[in-house]
């Protein structure tokens, strides 16, 4: 019989949570002087075979299998292949409390009507039903799992503290497990949301009469002038407006 069967579940998450954790001070420690020798790829990648249960976190999975792959006669591996690496292991275990490297889908163009949002982390923007009500008021859809049909998981510019990891959660790892399937939804940064909240004007009520120039030009500057609130730096809004002729209207 197998002896992890008959182990309950929330004991092997638990388990598996020590083990990311154990994996990123690990690795802040061999870090510690910014570099990635030899010696220490070596034992890293030594540990995780060791500790192949750390392959069940997806984010983690990410930065463990570039080690295995790293792992070759030290005579052919180069100086490049190090950094790379050095610089992934970085972004996984940052040190003095800057934020996980997460995997964002960056430039996508977002598209709010009729898809599907979840949120995760504590977004600069407001509370989460403020953010939860500017994508409902674009036709868009908020859920609060990571489900089948999900089409963008935004990430807060802050970690919630009721993230099982530091710097990412089970939302995070949820998406990330789906990476390389066709369910797989996309991750976006809050700075890129707002960005899209900007370029997508909120939806009217059906039968209602088009936005005069004057009220679009309005409403953009009343919408603006809170991001500078909000945001002190630049967001960039390059992201192309919505041009579906029948986009202003709720159906």
């Amino acid at each position: 019989m197998n002896q992890n069967s008959s182990v309950p579940k929330w004991i092997k998450g638990r388990r598996e949570e020590q083990s990311a954790s154990e994996f990123a001070g690990l690795i802040r420690g061999l870090l510690a002087d910014g570099n990635l020798s030899e010696a220490e790829c070596d034992y890293l990648r030594d540990w995780i075979l060791r500790n192949h249960g750390i392959l069940s976190d997806p984010m983690a999975r990410l930065v463990a299998v570039e080690v295995i792959k790293l792992y070759q006669p030290a005579s052919s591996r180069s100086v490049n292949e190090l950094a790379r690496v050095s610089e992934l292991l970085q972004g996984y275990a940052p040190r003095n409390g800057e934020p996980v490297a997460i995997p964002f889908d960056d430039g996508t163009w977002i598209n709010f009507r009729r898809k599907r949002f979840c949120l995760t982390g504590v977004f600069t923007f407001g509370s989460r039903e403020v953010c939860a009500a500017e994508i409902e008021k674009r036709g868009g859809i908020v859920d609060d799992k990571v489900t089948p049909g999900l089409k963008y998981l935004v990430v807060g510019a802050e970690p919630s503290p009721r993230w099982i990891q530091a710097g990412y959660g089970g939302k995070i790892i949820d998406a990330v497990a789906l990476h390389g399937t066709p369910d797989r939804p996309l991750l976006i940064s809050e700075s890129d949301w707002v960005a899209a909240l900007a370029k997508n004007a909120p939806l009217r009520p059906k039968g209602s009469p088009p936005r005069t120039e004057e009220e679009v030009a309005a409403a953009m500057e009343r919408f603006n002038s809170m991001l500078g609130e909000v945001f002190p730096v630049p967001i960039a809004t390059d992201q192309p407006p919505s041009n579906s002729p029948d986009d202003s209207e709720v159906k």
